[in-house]
C-alpha cells in the first residue's frame, strides 16, 4: 500500500470534484463584496479569540490581504487545495514574491463548498474549524503575529480564504 503525503491525499479526495466550472474564476468578481464581508467578519472573529485569551488583536494588513486573495483565486482558477503553489511556493514565498519581510509568518486556509450560508455563519464556520486544528490554531493565537490580511474568493458553489500572519 503506498503511503498519501497531505498533499497526495488532498489532490485524491477532489480529484472527483472539480474546484470550477466554465466561467466560475470569472463569476467570483461579482461576488467581491460579500467576499468582503466575509474577510472583514473573520478579522473580527480571529479579533475576538485573541482578545478573549488576553492576545494583542491583530492589524490588518491590505499588502498581506491582497497575497492572501491572490492565493485564494489561483487555488480556484487552477483547481487545488494546498498551502503550497503547484510550482512549489509556500505562503513565506508568496509573501516575499509580494515585497514583504516578516521574521515569522504563517498561513491558514479554508474552503466550504456549500455557500448557501449568509457570510457572517460561514466566516463563524471557517474560524471554529481552524481553532479545531491545532496548526492552524497556533497561528491564530500565536503572540509574535502582529499583522494578518485575509483573502477570500467567492462563487455560487464554493468560498476560498486565505489567512496569512506577519511578525
Amino acid at each position: 500500500m503506498m503511503a498519501l503525503t497531505r498533499r497526495t491525499f488532498l489532490i485524491a479526495c477532489l480529484a472527483p470534484w472539480p474546484l470550477v466550472r466554465s466561467g466560475e474564476a470569472r463569476a467570483a468578481d461579482t461576488s467581491r463584496e460579500r467576499a468582503m464581508t466575509i474577510e472583514h467578519v473573520v478579522l473580527s472573529l480571529t479579533n475576538g479569540v485573541r482578545t478573549g485569551r488576553r492576545l494583542a488583536p491583530l492589524d490588518q494588513s491590505d499588502a498581506l490581504a491582497a497575497i492572501a486573495r491572490r492565493h485564494s483565486q489561483d487555488m480556484l482558477t487552477r483547481g487545488y487545495f494546498d498551502h503550497c503553489t503547484p510550482e512549489g511556493l509556500h505562503s513565506a514565498d508568496r509573501i516575499a514574491k509580494g515585497g514583504l519581510r516578516f521574521d515569522a509568518t504563517g498561513e491558514n486556509i479554508y474552503m466550504i463548498k456549500d455557500t448557501a450560508a449568509g457570510p457572517a455563519d460561514l466566516a463563524s464556520a471557517m474560524v471554529k474549524g481552524w481553532m479545531n486544528s491545532r496548526g492552524h490554531r497556533a497561528n491564530i493565537l500565536a503572540p509574535d503575529y502582529r499583522v494578518v490580511g485575509v483573502g477570500v474568493v467567492a462563487t455560487p458553489r464554493i468560498v476560498l480564504t486565505t489567512q496569512l500572519f506577519g511578525g
